[in-house]
């Protein structure tokens, strides 16, 4: 085994490893503990998913509830103490260690890719920049939720008796495991490298190899030499495909970035579509999602005595909770539906479009014969997206926040989810034009080809 051979199974096996202790401090609740000094601490440990106290009682206002045991921080009795449970920082935490378990899970399947192709691919190189790419992403968000949480999980404004309370060994296993992380990448990122060079040196020499049988043929009768009108015509030609080649390297990677730009607005989060302002102490109304709503106390529209009222967070077709059956059509007018099924649509396409880019980027090269097809599949896709998820968020900004629906709408706007589709909309827009721009570019370079190839064969019949 050689020395490149043992590198990348030393970066393999580090991320495999980065993974095992991601998975670790991402389920365990032991980010923050009490150091078990007090014997009537009401605060014993929390992870980014779970959280145990003794006897809890929400230290700003006093409630008849207390609270005991291990419990998810999500759960529905918490819904009260939410404001002081979930802090701003604490939800940053969890939402960048999320993004760097998921992107680690994804660098892990495509070195299953890495594992399966053969050292000579011409898409080696672009592989491990994928994989050293999203292992980097990955170690990135680690490294802002680590430094977050270390920054704030233990200061005085959060848990109680904070003089007794450390940093667990969840949160350890978290920065050893981005460490590490780091390490891993740039091994990878060092090997693409040398693959890139690799490819382009086997490029040089096969161009250098076939420029010299073209003098060698033409060399006793002096065509295409220096000097010759020839010799203008194929610099001209020869520029010109370099300039297109170009064109296309660089919109490779243009294009994936945008494309990976529309998938993460895809993917918001389901309750900030629309946001109530959190200085307005008696709204009814918390935050509205596609598919999830919080109220803090909505009384039921179809009681006309206000008897039964609904508070916290549900999925929004939650078949238990008592009477939310009689308010689904209050909760989903058919503008709420249409908006579901267009974005429904956008999200499926952004899959398929997935599905389509790992094929281009791993499997599919310019010499394939479908290669031109593939390229145009996905910008149409991705087009076909974008025109879904278009007529999705229009649809929600002009009917959603006004009066007659949900209560308080002068005090309602739209949140960040919102914002995030309406970036995806225009993300999606321009990777599926990048991707129809490079169909063009492929086809003529496909005919100029075979333009090529038949006056050589006619001056080839002519010699």
């Amino acid at each position: 085994m050689g020395y490149r051979e043992k590198n990348m199974l030393i970066a393999s096996c580090l991320l495999l490893f980065c993974f095992l202790l991601v998975v670790i401090a991402f389920s365990t609740p032991c980010w923050l503990e009490n150091d078990g000094e007090l014997p009537d601490a009401t605060f014993q440990r929390i992870g980014l998913w779970q959280v145990c106290f003794k006897n809890f009682e929400e230290p700003h206002h006093w409630y008849d509830t207390k609270f005991t045991g291990c419990w998810w921080v999500f759960e529905e009795e918490y819904y009260i103490i939410h404001d002081f449970l979930l802090p701003a920082f604490f939800v940053t935490t969890q939402t960048f260690f999320t993004f760097c378990l998921v992107a680690l899970l994804i660098c892990l399947l495509f070195l299953v890719r890495y594992v399966c192709i053969d050292d000579d691919d011409p898409n080696m190189a672009t592989l491990l920049f994928i994989v050293s790419g999203f292992s980097g992403f990955s170690a990135f968000c680690g490294t802002i939720s680590v430094v977050i949480f270390g920054a704030y999980g233990d200061s005085r404004y959060w848990m109680p008796h904070w003089e007794h309370n450390y940093i667990g060994w969840s949160y350890a296993l978290a920065v050893i495991s981005i460490l590490l992380m780091w390490i891993a990448t740039a091994q990878i990122f060092a090997e693409a490298r040398v693959h890139r060079a690799k490819n382009r040196r086997e490029r040089q020499r096969r161009a250098a190899y076939g420029l010299g049988e073209v003098i060698s043929k033409s060399g006793e009768t002096g065509e295409n030499l220096p000097g010759t009108s020839g010799e203008v015509s194929t610099k001209f030609n020869r520029k010109k495909r370099q300039s297109e080649a170009r064109f296309s390297q660089t919109g490779a990677p243009n294009r994936q970035r945008w494309w990976l730009k529309s998938e993460a607005s895809r993917v918001t989060a389901p309750w900030h579509w629309i946001v109530s302002d959190y200085r307005i102490t008696g709204a009814r109304l918390e935050r509205f999602g596609l598919w999830a709503h919080c109220f803090r106390s909505l009384p039921d529209p179809t009681d006309e005595y206000q008897r039964r009222f609904f508070v916290g967070c549900r999925w929004i077709y939650d078949p238990f909770t008592t009477g939310y059956d009689k308010i689904r059509g209050f909760l989903l007018p058919p503008f709420i539906i249409a908006t579901q099924f267009f974005y429904t649509v956008a999200f499926i396409l952004t899959l398929i479009a997935f599905g389509l880019c790992l094929l281009y980027s791993l499997c599919c090269g310019p010499d394939q014969s479908r290669y031109v097809q593939l390229v145009r599949a996905i910008g149409l896709v991705l087009l076909s997206a974008g025109l879904c998820a278009a007529i999705a968020v229009v649809v929600f900004a002009s009917l959603a926040n006004r009066q007659g629906w949900m209560p308080g709408h002068r005090n309602n706007f739209f949140g960040w989810s919102f914002a995030l589709a309406v970036a995806g909309v225009f993300a999606s827009i321009v990777a599926g034009t990048l991707f129809i721009i490079e169909t063009h570019i492929q086809q003529r370079k496909a005919r100029d080809m075979k333009d090529s190839q038949a006056r050589f064969s006619i001056e080839e019949t002519k010699a």
